[in-house]
C-alpha cells in the first residue's frame, strides 16, 4: 500500500477589474503525490488515464502508476474538462492520448489509448464522450 497525499497546484487567474469576476475557474496543472519518502509532481499532460477502485484512484502515466486515496468523481471535478472525460464509472481518459474509438458491439464502444490500453465506454458516458469529441474537434 502506498502512503499517499495529493496536493493540487493551481494556476493563478486574475480578477477582471470591471466585473470583479474570475475570468476562469482555477485549473490544476500538476498533481503532487507523496509515496513514502518520495514526492512526485505528476503533470496532467503525462496522465494517460485514471482508474478507480473504491475510494482509491490510480494514475496511469508515462512515468508509471500512482495510487491515491481519493474518489474518482472528486478528482474529475478538479480536472480540466477540455482534456479529461469520464467514459465509465471507474475510468477517466485524457483525450490527448485517445487513439481510436472502436465499435465493440451493436451499442458498445471502446477506446484505444496511445499507450495501447483499451477501455470500454459505458452506455451512460457514450453520448457525453461523443459530444465532447464533436465540440473539441478531437
Amino acid at each position: 500500500m502506498i502512503d499517499v497525499f495529493v496536493l493540487i497546484s493551481l494556476t493563478i487567474y486574475f480578477i477582471n477589474s470591471t466585473t470583479g469576476n474570475l475570468k476562469s475557474k482555477p485549473a490544476i496543472s500538476s498533481i503532487h503525490v507523496k509515496n513514502g519518502t518520495k514526492e512526485v509532481f505528476l503533470q496532467l499532460n503525462d496522465i494517460f488515464w485514471i482508474s478507480a477502485n473504491g475510494y482509491y484512484i490510480t494514475f496511469h502515466s508515462s512515468r508509471g502508476k500512482f495510487l491515491v486515496r481519493r474518489g474518482l468523481k472528486n478528482m474529475l471535478k478538479s480536472l480540466p474538462r477540455e482534456n479529461f472525460v469520464q467514459i465509465h464509472r471507474s475510468a477517466i481518459i485524457n483525450l490527448k492520448y485517445l487513439h481510436e474509438l472502436r465499435k465493440k458491439s451493436s451499442q458498445g464502444f471502446e477506446v484505444l489509448m496511445a499507450n495501447g490500453d483499451t477501455h470500454a465506454v459505458s452506455r451512460t458516458y457514450k453520448k457525453v464522450l461523443k459530444t465532447i469529441l464533436d465540440q473539441t474537434g478531437y
